[in-house]
């Protein structure tokens, strides 16, 4: 039976705000840009990707290999002592539960098919998506030969033998338990003061932050915004008032909310890399972006469909803005907003389900207020999910609903 993959380990390089060494339960690794959201498998696709923007040699000379030795055999399984708390390590996170760490990556739900159960049955497996060989994610011989032999002889294996003593692991174990229990690092009064300074800094950086980014992603983002905060709580307060934060954002207005649908959290993903989607096929999208898509909860073959049908979309409107332009020399303004105004126009102009006003929240992103005006009138779910949405970024396909719905409320 295959092994599930899926992350275990979290290791920030070494004076590179971007960069993330990330291995897994299956002792397989990737490297991952927190700011492009891009990873790869191989240093030669991070070199063959960015061009020389990226220096191989000076990326790497600061990595401990030492302690990527450490985490490699932790996640064989071994009994690894170490001297910190909690078995962690400057720059290491450990994955547990649903997410990475404090939320850096989404887990990456890809499990590897059973060798018998993956032929002919048409579906693409993980281990195809992930441009792995045959054998990425199944179970080795060692694995088996590790669990047979039982926690026992496994508790044998230490590459830091002599690290500490079982008394001293004793009281580690107790002031784990303490830990785990306690509240981290910070005084109340002084942990209530910093939490009023970080959600101040939320509430001034609102319009740049979306409910669906992860903490992690959003202090790698605003790092200069956020660096005097930063060192005033500790990462586990400071995941927790952000997550408070986010949550005391949401708006209950409407009690039916259905957007944003998986589909629409696909064609937004698809949008903000729509170059790179209009001259590849879905399997090499995948093996880049495999972490976020591998969150949105549609089936690899309704993936690879809105893939498909959204790259020809902008293809074929690719060639018509070029004609268009050739033959409209005097036009101005932007194709692509003429474009998504007609669409509105003409679909949307007898299907608002009421008439009142709708206002932008200034603290929200601005695809989070599309969102928002989404359910408000409660559009349609085929205007909603229409690829002609996503022919322009966030902020001009906002402003186009709103420009369409004065119009509407005006005619009214």
């Amino acid at each position: 039976m295959a092994i599930p993959m899926h992350p275990q380990f979290i290791y920030k390089i070494p004076q590179n705000e971007s960069w993330y060494i990330v291995i897994t339960n299956t002792s397989h690794h990737f490297y991952f840009n927190a700011r492009d959201k891009l990873s790869f498998w191989q240093l030669s696709d991070v070199k063959q990707h960015y061009q020389g923007d990226v220096d191989i040699v000076e990326l790497m000379q600061d990595v401990e290999f030492d302690q990527l030795a450490v985490l490699f055999a932790s996640a064989r399984g071994c009994d690894v002592k170490r001297s910190s708390r909690r078995g962690e390590t400057d720059g290491v996170k450990r994955v547990g539960g649903d997410e990475l760490g404090a939320g850096t990556l989404k887990r990456a739900k890809v499990e590897a098919k059973d060798a018998e159960g993956s032929s002919g049955n048409g579906n693409v497996d993980a281990s195809t998506e992930a441009g792995k060989s045959d054998d990425w994610g199944k179970e080795t011989k060692d694995d088996e030969r590790h669990r047979a032999s039982g926690d026992a002889s496994a508790s044998k294996v230490s590459l830091l033998a002599g690290y500490s003593s079982s008394s001293d692991e004793e009281e580690e174990e107790e002031e784990e338990e303490n830990v785990a229990t306690a509240e981290p690092d910070d005084k109340p009064q002084d942990y209530e003061n910093s939490k009023s300074k970080l959600i101040d800094v939320l509430n001034s950086l609102s319009g740049q932050i979306s409910e669906y980014d992860a903490w992690d992603l959003v202090q790698n983002k605003l790092s200069d915004q956020l660096h005097h905060v930063n060192a005033l709580l500790s990462d586990h307060n400071q995941q927790k008032i952000f997550t408070e934060w986010i949550n005391d954002r949401k708006t209950v207005e409407v009690l039916n909310e259905i957007y944003p649908t998986e589909k629409i959290k696909l064609l937004s993903l698809l949008q903000s890399h729509k170059d790179e989607v209009r001259n590849s096929y879905y399997p090499n999208f995948y093996n880049y972006h495999y972490l976020q898509l591998n969150t949105i909860q549609l089936s690899t073959s309704e993936k690879e469909t809105t893939f498909r049908k959204y790259k020809n979309f902008v293809n074929e409107f690719a060639s018509f803005e070029k004609k268009f332009k050739q033959s409209n020399k005097n036009a101005v303004g932007n194709v692509k907003v003429m474009k998504v105004d007609e669409f509105l126009h003409t679909a949307l102009k007898l299907k608002l389900k009421h008439e009142h006003d709708f206002t932008q929240m200034d603290n929200l992103s601005d695809f989070d207020n599309w969102i928002r005006l989404l359910n408000y009138y409660d559009v349609d779910l085929d205007i909603a999910e229409d690829e002609t949405n996503f022919l322009l970024g966030d902020e001009k396909r906002l402003k186009c609903y709103m420009d369409a719905v004065n119009k509407l409320t005006v005619i009214k």
